[in-house]
């Protein structure tokens, strides 16, 4: 059993609290649902690219380190459940 890699929900909220803002304070600051980012924050939701970009902005993150997160948490979540015992790796390219 492997460990579910975080979800950028988890740093954004840690960053909030840093900073001292509510994500009801982030939401209306970056034009954006309150719901939407409770939903994110709550890991009910995930990050979107749009999304990615304004958090990253209000709260100096690289919207790709947010996306990466998103993308390890996706995989984490799928790759005991995804059957690939029938696949054969192509030969390596020299």
């Amino acid at each position: 059993m492997s460990l579910i890699s975080p979800h950028p929900g988890v740093e954004i909220t840690f960053r909030l609290k840093m900073v001292n803002v509510t994500p009801f304070q982030l939401a209306k600051d970056i034009d954006e649902s309150p719901v939407l980012i409770t939903r994110v924050l709550k890991r009910k939701t995930h990050l979107t690219a749009v999304l990615a970009i304004k958090i990253g902005k209000a709260l100096s993150i690289k919207p790709e380190t947010l996306m990466d997160m998103q993308g390890r948490h996706d995989i984490s979540r799928v790759i005991e459940r995804t059957k690939t015992d029938f696949i054969t790796p192509y030969p390596r390219c020299s």
